[in-house]
């Protein structure tokens, strides 16, 4: 229990002096709890796999491609010297930067691309496993960025592990649960609050 208010008071220190103005504070809770208010009807697999969301590639994609044609047409004006050369240079170097970072941050960050496979034997981040019997406890943290919320799974051990969930928070709850009670270790702590 002291090393996940451990973890939140390391999060609450990375707050900004807004995000503490609007009490803004990160919160985790237990998967079992999150897992009993969640009304399933669908059928565990003995395996599941999550990957981030197929929609959100889709509109990085077309983000990059519209700015891939505006790239275009600022280096015809900047190989034409047209009036203002500088300006259009500016824009083509700003415009190759804000490419680089959409393409990074949506194809190649980890904390954005990941494959989280959960079977009875444990949970799969990309190559790394991590045993049921390692496992002390499972929780997903919220935090308010931006205008959306993300969720992070944090799963307790030695190490804490960090991804954000492009599923929904109560079925995935339910899935740690379900393979977690499949295997015989489960978990019955309470939620922790503010």
């Amino acid at each position: 229990m002291g090393d996940i208010e451990n973890y939140i008071k390391t999060e609450e220190q990375k707050m900004t002096w807004l995000d503490k103005l609007v009490k803004n504070y990160p919160e985790a809770r237990n998967t079992n709890s999150i897992a009993h208010t969640f009304k399933s009807n669908f059928s565990f697999l003995d395996q599941t796999t999550i990957r981030p969301s197929f929609w959100n590639r889709m509109i990085s994609i077309i983000i990059v491609l519209f700015m891939g044609f505006i790239w275009i047409g600022l280096l015809n004006m900047v190989l034409a010297y047209k009036f203002p050369f500088v300006v259009n240079l500016f824009c083509l170097v700003l415009m190759t930067f804000l490419i680089f970072l959409v393409i990074r941050n949506s194809f190649f960050n980890k904390k954005y691309n990941y494959t989280l496979t959960i079977d009875k034997n444990g949970i799969s981040v990309d190559k790394r496993q991590i045993l049921w019997s390692d496992v002390a406890d499972t929780f997903i943290m919220n935090r308010q960025e931006g205008k959306g919320t993300n969720y992070y799974l944090l799963i307790l051990k030695t190490d804490k592990l960090d991804l954000k969930m492009g599923t929904s928070v109560g079925k995935l709850a339910a899935i740690i649960e379900h393979h977690k009670q499949k295997s015989g270790s489960s978990s019955n702590a309470p939620e922790i609050a503010k």
